[in-house]
């Protein structure tokens, strides 16, 4: 089994930085008009939950010696999500790379697809993507991982093709 630990520096970088747009936010909440109060709270609420429930969960997890991703024979298990998340080499036709969120990410390309591009036309979907923890895009965050994004990227492609080689 390869673990892949996370990268200490750049999570401790997100929390610091989250908690300084708190502090931010939280004086235009005291003194700005009301329609920049209420942006402000929700930006607020937003930033608390990444920064409390996913990035200190992370760093909690780094301190526990708990690997961000675990691969081996079977498949990826993927701890750097809000929910640990187990997808199987079966399971998986590809990665490919691209952004989301403003972040460089590794996506997984599953074999069977559960939500089609034209479902992210409704607000239904856009509702279930935030306030689920059943992501429809898998993907890695290679920015908080011990590794660089090739060297990652070399290795699953590699041991998918192994795995398809095998089966």
């Amino acid at each position: 089994m390869i673990e892949i630990k996370y990268k200490k520096s750049e999570l401790l970088f997100a929390i610091i930085f989250g908690l300084v747009v708190i502090v931010f936010l939280s004086y235009l909440l005291i003194y700005e008009t009301i329609l920049v109060k209420f942006i402000s709270a929700f930006f607020i609420i937003l930033i608390i939950h990444i920064v409390v429930y996913v990035k200190i969960k992370q760093y909690q997890q780094f301190n526990e010696g708990t690997a961000a991703l675990q691969i081996d024979d079977n498949g990826i298990i993927n701890n750097t999500r809000s929910k640990t998340k187990f997808i199987a080499w079966n399971e998986i036709s590809d990665f490919k790379t691209g952004f989301y969120k403003n972040y460089n990410l590794i996506y997984i390309n599953p074999k069977v697809k559960k939500i089609k591009v034209n479902d992210f036309r409704t607000l239904n979907t856009w509702i279930n993507i935030f306030t689920t923890n059943d992501d429809p895009l898998l993907y890695i965050q290679p920015e908080f991982l011990d590794i660089k994004k090739k060297d990652l990227l070399n290795l699953l492609n590699s041991k998918l093709q192994n795995y398809n080689h095998n089966h």
